[in-house]
């Protein structure tokens, strides 16, 4: 299985139940604004800082109490991710 790691280039700031994520410039852009679903998915990944799918998915059933999780949408939302440099394949 792939492992995925965060990039520790780009800031992680979190304001109530929003995680904005910024680049490292003197004007801290904010290049990814996550809310809801996608908010949830972020705190795992941060709590994780390395982790495999499949580990992200019993994450969500067990502390998000999600009846089902489809691994399809996970995969397409690390793929994401990983395409705009949020998260790095290893």
């Amino acid at each position: 299985m792939k492992r995925y790691t965060i990039n520790d280039n780009l800031l992680y700031k979190r304001i109530g139940d929003v995680i904005y994520i910024l680049d490292e410039s003197n004007n801290q852009n904010v290049l990814f604004e996550f809310d809801n679903d996608g908010f949830r998915i972020m705190m795992i990944i941060l709590e994780f800082k390395e982790f495999e799918l499949s580990e992200l998915r019993r994450r969500l059933i067990s502390e998000y109490k999600y009846e089902e999780v489809d691994e399809g949408v996970i995969e397409l939302f690390v793929a994401e991710l990983v395409e705009n440099g949020i998260l790095i394949g290893i």
